[in-house]
């Protein structure tokens, strides 16, 4: 995600983009890749969310990462707390297949049930 919030960062994405990255640079960011591509959700929730009987778990990991890491708490309360009520309710959620469905080894059910704590 890139988000530029003023000019200058909007300038620094556009420099960024001007020379290509380095076959060096690219591996880099492949093995940065590989090491933490099970810290974050990948967004393909139609194989989670199908597994969890209707907790829309992509997008609650995404609220989750808009509060943990960009450090923007109220916005993702407030998103969290828009969904509708069967869309938290995890009581009734199958985290564990949810979990299962996930090709990333994400701790699915974990970081859901810390999303409702840290959001509703």
């Amino acid at each position: 995600m890139s988000e530029m919030t003023n000019r200058d960062m909007l300038r620094e994405n556009i420099a960024a983009t001007r020379d290509p990255i380095t076959a060096k640079e690219a591996r880099l960011l492949e093995e940065h890749r590989q090491r933490t591509s099970n810290l974050y959700c990948h967004g393909c929730g139609h194989l989670c969310e199908t597994a969890a009987h209707g907790v829309p778990v992509a997008t609650v990991l995404r609220y989750l990462r808009y509060y943990e890491a960009y450090g923007k708490r109220q916005e993702a309360r407030a998103l969290y707390q828009a969904l509708p009520a069967q869309a938290r309710d995890l009581a009734s959620a199958n985290l564990a297949a949810a979990e299962a469905a996930c090709p990333y080894g994400l701790p699915v059910a974990q970081l859901v049930q810390i999303a409702d704590r840290r959001m509703s």
